[in-house]
């Protein structure tokens, strides 16, 4: 979904969804990637709004993260994508 950069986290209405490139895999466990060949900036969140993995193109995650539901933030040229990630063990 495409939200304006700059705006909060959990208070927005989703504009349109983004199909150009793919976050993957969903559910996850110990890595999350794109297939983008551009630079994106991810940054995963739990339900709680607090920031627990980020990269760029890649995020390393802890096997410490409990299995749950994920948000993650990817912002390319300046948009501003949310998936829902949920984690696997």
């Amino acid at each position: 979904y495409l939200i304006p950069e700059g705006t909060s986290l959990w208070n927005e209405e989703l504009v349109t969804k983004s199909e150009d490139f793919r976050i993957y895999p969903n559910p996850f466990s110990n890595q999350i990637n794109t297939n983008s060949s551009e630079k994106i900036s991810l940054k995963l969140f739990n339900m709680q709004g607090e920031l627990v993995g980020e990269g760029i193109n890649h995020i390393e995650t802890s096997n410490t993260l409990a299995q749950a539901p994920y948000l993650i933030k990817a912002f390319k040229k300046g948009e501003l994508i949310l998936r829902d990630l949920d984690i696997e063990f």
